[in-house]
């Protein structure tokens, strides 16, 4: 929404210091010594599932681990057939146009009203604020991409290739790793399109009164049925990178999950993901309707009017939602998990202490930040309006307290292993080594 010169000096600074970080991060975690060896870090506060030849092995948060030292769990091999995953705990069947015909998950079926993941052309021309707004007429115009695709088979996915309106292409990419409890789908696009927005579409019959969104500090819930003036004003959600349709209970549902957009929308068990929009570009005006900004004063010109124009690589992944899911495989975990590698370095292992959670599924540990040599805060958010309790699990010689929002602890007793929390509560611990 901002001039394209924005955008052209962001992704350089973006870039540089993604570049920058990761460099830092080998620097310190590697040790120039003879006792050095090959090793991989966990960055994120959750257990992980790391891939490392044919085997898997479940990282521990926040630790360097021995490559020698890993147990290469025993999984399933992926299976892959014409228009068939299964990797044992997944199987999903697809139709010849690319879209889902069936999802199932630890032999539970997805209850699908139609085939899923099919891909949606709107008409985007806003009334008014082009860059900002998407106008409810946008999304009742949706023309589905149903052209013939060609189908190729590869070490554990399927790939559908396919036009795409009137002069783009996409490369839909189903993935399956030995051990995931999601169903991974990459679009490689180049998108062409001019005042088009392109959405992927999850029919489902889970027709609960609100869906739920992902968003910085837990979750929102909308309403999914149109009727009153509020909820008809909720067709596009800002979400923090992952939702869900649920039963009224929120007991079954079914989630999507993505490494980088933010645009969903649920109406009536349907769940969609906006994943591109050629709006035309803040202050790209021109010729005669270049108004008060003409291109004369511009430091330079974008190649394009609109928006997105190019080649994209997008990452979803869609599963089944159950109120009893382990923690790791929740949504608002796996928008973490499931994007982010471990670090490969040469040093020595080890850990900060933090070896988990046991219990209160919906409380995720969400980012640490250290607070000196001997101590760090772990922050974590409850995420799905619950209220229980969960047990710290630390390592030998480590202490914890629960402190405020400033760092500040409430009570000098250490907790005794068991913090209590309450709906969209931020629990901050503060773990240190003992003396």
């Amino acid at each position: 929404s901002s001039v394209h010169e924005v955008y052209d000096q962001a992704r350089v600074e973006l870039a540089e210091l993604a570049a920058k970080a990761s460099a830092r991060t080998v620097e310190i975690l590697s040790r120039p010594d003879t006792e050095a060896e090959e090793c991989v870090f966990n960055p994120l506060p959750q257990p992980v599932h790391f891939q490392h030849g044919s085997g898997t092995d479940l990282l521990p948060p926040l630790s360097a681990s021995k490559l020698g030292d890993l147990k290469s769990l025993t999984l399933p091999q992926v299976e892959v057939s014409p228009g068939r995953l299964s990797n044992g705990r997944v199987a999903a069947s697809f139709d010849a146009l690319g879209r889902i015909l069936s999802l199932s998950i630890d032999g539970v079926p997805v209850p699908f009203t139609g085939p899923a993941g099919g891909l949606f052309l709107h008409p985007d021309r806003p009334h008014a604020y082009e860059a900002w707004d998407i106008d409810r007429h946008t999304l009742s115009l949706a023309v589905e991409e149903l052209r013939t695709t060609d189908m190729a088979l590869g070490d554990g996915e399927i790939v559908f290739t396919k036009p795409l309106g009137k002069k783009s292409r996409v490369s839909i990419r189903y993935h399956l790793g030995p051990s995931d409890s999601t169903l991974r789908i990459q679009y490689d696009l180049d998108w062409q399109e001019r005042h088009a927005l392109l959405k992927v579409s999850f029919p489902t019959a889970f027709l609960g009164r609100d869906a739920r969104f992902g968003a910085p500090f837990g979750s929102v819930k909308r309403p999914q049925w149109p009727g009153l003036p509020t909820a008809e004003a909720m067709w596009e959600v800002p979400a923090s990178r992952w939702a869900f349709v649920a039963d009224d209970s929120e007991s079954e549902g079914f989630f999507a999950v993505s490494q980088s957009k933010f645009g969903f929308s649920a109406r009536e068990g349907c769940l969609g993901v906006s994943l591109v929009r050629s709006a035309r570009i803040t202050r790209e005006d021109r010729g005669a309707n270049a108004g008060p900004h003409p291109e004369t004063i511009r430091r330079t010109l974008s190649p394009n009017e609109v928006s997105d124009i190019g080649n994209h690589t997008i990452d979803l992944a869609v599963g089944r939602f159950h109120a009893e899911m382990p923690r790791a495989e929740q949504p608002a975990a796996l928008a973490e998990s499931l994007f982010q590698k471990p670090v490969a370095f040469k040093g020595r292992p080890g850990n900060c202490g933090f070896l988990g959670l046991e219990g209160g599924g919906s409380l995720q540990p969400v980012w640490a930040v250290p607070d000196g040599a001997q101590s760090w805060t772990l922050r974590l958010h409850e995420t799905l309006g619950r209220s229980g309790s969960v047990r710290v699990k630390l390592a030998e010689g480590w202490n914890i307290h629960q402190v405020n929002l400033s760092g500040q602890q409430s009570a000098y007793q250490p907790v005794q292993g068991v913090v209590r929390f309450s709906a969209y509560q931020i629990v901050s611990l503060q773990i240190s080594k003992k003396y």
